[in-house]
């Protein structure tokens, strides 16, 4: 039996740790031992986890060190970091070397949410940028898809399990929250990184509530009948606007969220990558992700020219931190964007209730949608599993090892 160590670093990437931890069981039920170290506020996530799990924040100012360890105490057969750029990037802002890592007698596996190979690793926070050490590209690498492209380095498919609900599943996830036979629902799911007051700084802070009042002033549009259901850390001022049609949950665990998406009839938010974007299109709901190109419409609404006269936007692909010149790299020609989601510009009020009414009130445009979803998915399907192509690239590092071993020796 084989001993694996998973480690997440940041608080605020309760997708990357999903993913990871979903790997983590996997390996778990096929009789490896692992570990997964995380920090505290991810407990909600990892709650009843198959895995051992133990808690980061205490060894967060040596965690290069920690890491290695914990792995050397465990004798660990492979490091998995979760993800490879939120690790390094906490490394970087804690002003740590990388170099222990690089140099690490177990094999490091980067769990990589982004599809790094096709970027030049420059990622850019609107006015401020951060590369990520190109030394990472060295590494194994498990690329998720969706979000990378199908033909990226080390692709697996990222879909979980799961299928469209049944008649009798969606009609008791609706009762348990209590939404009736003839309305209409919308999940946003947001993240605890997506409060106001987490920004750093004061031109994020004011995009943050300026889309955020944008996005549920252009929801309130779409009818009496529909319900803004809203899962995230705490709940949205704006949302009080819509009185009852207005529906908070905390962030709840994976299963409950998973009901709460089958309930739906519409998934919406404002930011491309996220991965519970990717759960609600394996249950067959379809989904809109707002954003903004930096293109405005030349003749706004007025729930637009009350956003326009807090700031001047700018644009973003990952609300509201910029991110379209790194993602655009990532979504150039991927069929993730084209087939799968819905990108509609957030500041074209028109454009966002046109597509929102097509899926709530059109039968036949929201099958439409499945069936490209379905087509999509069976072809990313096709994949090895995030398990698979973990074991894989763990059995090649160490193929590698023994080959350069070997060179060494002669």
């Amino acid at each position: 039996m084989a001993r694996h160590l998973f480690v997440a670093a940041t608080p605020f990437a309760f997708g990357e740790a999903f993913v990871g931890a979903r790997i983590a069981a996997d390996l778990k039920a096929q009789g490896e031992d692992v570990t997964v170290i995380a920090p505290q506020a991810l407990r909600p996530l990892l709650q009843g986890h198959a895995a051992k799990i133990g808690w980061l924040d205490g060894a967060s100012s040596v965690l290069a060190e920690a890491i290695l360890a914990v792995a050397k105490e465990q004798r660990c057969r492979a490091v998995c970091l979760v993800d490879i750029a939120a690790v390094t990037q906490v490394l970087a802002g804690l002003r740590h070397s990388l170099d222990p890592l690089f140099a690490s007698p177990v094999p490091i596996i980067g769990l990589d949410m982004w599809g790094l190979g096709d970027t030049d690793l420059v990622w850019d926070y609107w006015q401020e940028t951060f590369k990520t050490d190109a030394r990472v590209l060295r590494w194994p690498r498990l690329t998720t898809v969706p979000m990378a492209r199908p033909t990226a380095q080390g692709a697996f498919s990222c879909f979980e399990p799961i299928a469209p609900p049944s008649a009798g599943e969606r009609a008791a996830a609706r009762a348990a929250l209590g939404i009736g036979d003839g309305a209409r629902a919308i999940v946003w799911p947001t993240a605890r990184w997506q409060i106001t007051r987490e920004q750093p700084m004061a031109i994020r802070r004011h995009m943050f509530d300026a889309t955020k009042t944008l996005a549920v002033r252009t929801l309130a549009q779409l009818g009496d009948d529909v319900i803004l259901v809203h899962v995230g850390p705490e709940p949205m001022a704006e949302g009080a606007a819509l009185g009852r049609r207005y529906r908070f949950l905390p962030q709840i665990g994976h299963a409950r969220f998973l009901d709460v998406l089958r309930a739906a009839d519409l998934y919406f938010g404002l930011n491309v990558t996220a991965t519970s974007a990717m759960s609600a299109l394996a249950l067959g709901v379809p989904a809109i992700i707002g954003v903004h190109s930096g293109r405005l419409p030349a003749a706004p609404s007025p729930v637009v020219r009350a956003a326009l006269a807090q700031l001047e936007p700018y644009p973003y692909l990952m609300w509201a931190l910029g991110l379209t010149r790194f993602l655009g790299q990532i979504f150039d020609g991927n069929p993730y964007v084209t087939e799968a989601l819905r990108l509609v510009e957030l500041f074209d009020t028109d454009a966002v209730l046109a597509a929102a009414r097509a899926y709530l009130r059109d039968p036949a445009a929201a099958d439409a949608q499945r069936h490209s979803v379905a087509a999509y998915r069976a072809r990313v399907d096709d994949l090895p599993s995030g398990v698979e192509r973990y074991r894989a690239l763990v059995a090649g590092a160490w193929s590698a090892r023994a080959r350069n071993a070997e060179r060494t020796s002669r």
